[in-house]
């Protein structure tokens, strides 16, 4: 399965939606709230047995690229040296986490690092 640019930006505007509502930091998820990857793992359908998994189990393709493209993106415009890091750094917050993720979809659609 080849993944698409676009797919990978669907997937980002999907979990920015997450995280308005239900962000969190220090865990992937836990009681109906994710972290910047669990966000990613659960809007791109990423599952085992029901249950979000820990990302180093994952084999989801689409979920492995656009944590990938939002890892490069974050890079460029913050940086940054991980999601998980940048995620869970003191003061951050659920709108700079979801704007970021917008910004990774428009930087995969368009090329440019706003």
């Amino acid at each position: 399965m080849s993944i698409t640019k676009r797919q990978m930006a669907q997937t980002l505007r999907k979990a920015a939606k997450i995280v308005d509502e239900k962000w969190m930091q220090g865990e992937y998820h836990k009681d109906g709230k994710f972290c910047a990857i669990g966000a990613v793992e659960q809007a791109s359908g990423y599952r085992d047995g029901g249950k979000l998994v820990h990302w180093e189990m994952r084999s989801n393709e689409l979920d492995m690229a656009t944590e990938d493209a939002l890892t490069r993106y974050l890079q460029l415009r913050f940086n940054a040296g991980g999601v998980i890091t940048w995620n869970d750094e003191e003061g951050r917050t659920s709108k700079e986490v979801a704007s970021a993720m917008r910004g990774a979809a428009r930087w995969l659609e368009h090329g440019e690092v706003l």
